[in-house]
């Protein structure tokens, strides 16, 4: 497996594997098939390939997973995350984020941002296990906090979505 940043060309399968990542949401919720539905909006990847933020893990010069970050308060934060289902578990997630922890590094940011649902079994304990820890809403910085309430006024559970921010050493 290889990381690098995106290309052009790589933006028009960035959906497919986001569908594809999906497919473990869809077993999880009883089939409801709604999560394979939705992807990230393309003019948010286009931004993020354009500023250096899009990362791609590509098998065989396939992408199979890919990592998009955007910078807000003073650190990154992470917009989307997605492996195709059959790459999953294999710890390429895990590489992505390592990639993005360097990366940080060398923009000289403190930490790293995300949010995500703490009802789903393998969320939260696969970002902690990298080193994110939960972060109460008060404690986030501003635009972490709008991020969290857009998200949370979307979700069918608005008390599930959490914020997650890892320190850089």
């Amino acid at each position: 497996m290889f990381i690098r940043l995106s290309k052009r060309d790589d933006l028009s399968y960035l959906a497919g594997v986001e569908r594809s990542a999906a497919k473990r949401f869809v077993l999880y919720f009883d089939n409801d098939t709604s999560y394979t539905d939705r992807t990230l909006d393309h003019k948010i990847l286009l931004k993020a390939h354009r500023n250096k933020s899009l990362w791609i893990a590509l098998e065989q010069g396939k992408p199979v997973a890919f990592l998009a970050s955007t910078q807000i308060d003073s650190m990154l934060h992470i917009q989307e995350m997605s492996v195709l289902f059959e790459y999953q578990g294999k710890g390429i997630g895990t590489c992505l984020i390592n990639k993005l922890i360097v990366e940080a590094k060398k923009r000289n940011h403190l930490q790293i941002s995300l949010t995500t649902d703490c009802s789903i079994p393998w969320n939260k304990p696969f970002y902690k296990r990298n080193g994110f820890k939960q972060t109460e809403f008060n404690a986030c910085p501003p635009d972490l906090r709008k991020i969290l309430l857009r998200e949370k006024g979307h979700h069918h559970i608005p008390d599930n979505r959490v914020a997650m921010i890892f320190t850089i050493p």
